[in-house]
C-alpha cells in the first residue's frame, strides 16, 4: 500500500508540472525542480521548489510530493492545503485525491455533509468572490423587482429565485472560506495542547503526528488550534501551517 501511495505522488507531481506558473523570473527555476523530481533527487528538488518566489498551486503541490516521498506527510500535507488556496477548478479535484490519500491513516474519513461542502468548494472556483458577490447582489435585485413590480403569477419564479439566491450565497461562503480560513497539521506525536498559550498551564488534550486542525489565533509563539472536541495552545514549531 505505501508503495502505491509513492507510485501516486509521484505521477500526479508529474502531471502538475504542466500546471506550472508562468512567471519569468521562476520559470527556470520550476525547470530545474522539476528535473530533480523526475530523478527522485526529492529534497533537492524541494529546496528549489521553496526558492520560487511566485509559488501557485503546481509549485505548492510539487513541494507536497516531495515530502511525502520524504515521509514526512504532516508536512507534505501542509503543503498541498496551501495548494488548494490557489487551486483553480481544474486542479482542485486531483489535489482533493492526494489529501485524502494521505489523510485517512491520521484523521477520520469525511462525512457526508463534508464531501457536499467539499463540491460547493470546487464549484466555488469557477469565478472569483467578487464575480459571485454580484451574482448575489443582481439576484436580490431581481427578487426586489418581482416581490414590488410583478403580480402573484410569477410566485413560482420568485420562489426559484429565492432558491438560487440561497445557493450562490452558499457558494460565495465556501469562496470566502477557502481563501480565509487556516488549517495546520501536527508534527510530532502526541502533542500536549495546553489550555493557555505558555508551558506553566496545564493540558488540554493530546494530538497526533498529521492530526488536522484549523488555527484560530497566534499569540507570542503559540496558536490557538481546534481540533473536533479538542482545542487548546500548541507551540508553532509544533505544526505545519498551511496559509
Amino acid at each position: 500500500m505505501a508503495n502505491s501511495f509513492k507510485r501516486f505522488f509521484y505521477q500526479i507531481g508529474l502531471i502538475f508540472s504542466f500546471f506550472a506558473p508562468a512567471f519569468a523570473n521562476d520559470q527556470e527555476t520550476f525547470l530545474k525542480a522539476r528535473q530533480f523530481y523526475c530523478e527522485r533527487n526529492f529534497q533537492r528538488a524541494l529546496e528549489f521548489y521553496r526558492s520560487i518566489e511566485n509559488k501557485g498551486d503546481a509549485v505548492w503541490f510539487n513541494s507536497g510530493a516531495c515530502l511525502a516521498a520524504m515521509q514526512k506527510n504532516a508536512e507534505a500535507l501542509s503543503n498541498w492545503y496551501r495548494a488548494r488556496k490557489e487551486a483553480h477548478f481544474q486542479t482542485l479535484p486531483v489535489i482533493d485525491a492526494a489529501i485524502s490519500s494521505l489523510e485517512q491513516p491520521y484523521n477520520p474519513p469525511r462525512s457526508l455533509m463534508a464531501q457536499i461542502w467539499c463540491s460547493v468548494e470546487r464549484v466555488s472556483l469557477l469565478f472569483s468572490l467578487c464575480t459571485w458577490q454580484m451574482l448575489i447582489l443582481f439576484m436580490m435585485i431581481g427578487i426586489i423587482f418581482l416581490a414590488v413590480l410583478a403580480p402573484m403569477g410569477y410566485k413560482k419564479i420568485f420562489t426559484l429565485m429565492f432558491v438560487c439566491l440561497s445557493i450562490l450565497s452558499c457558494i460565495a461562503y465556501a469562496r470566502h472560506e477557502l481563501k480565509t480560513k487556516t488549517f495546520g497539521f501536527i508534527l510530532r506525536d502526541q502533542a500536549a495542547i495546553k489550555i493557555g498559550p505558555a508551558d506553566s498551564f496545564e493540558d488540554s488534550c493530546a494530538l497526533s503526528y498529521g492530526s488536522k486542525v484549523e488555527i484560530l489565533q497566534n499569540e507570542r509563539g503559540w496558536y490557538k488550534i481546534r481540533h473536533h472536541t479538542c482545542a487548546g495552545w500548541l507551540k508553532e514549531q509544533e505544526i505545519a501551517l498551511a496559509f
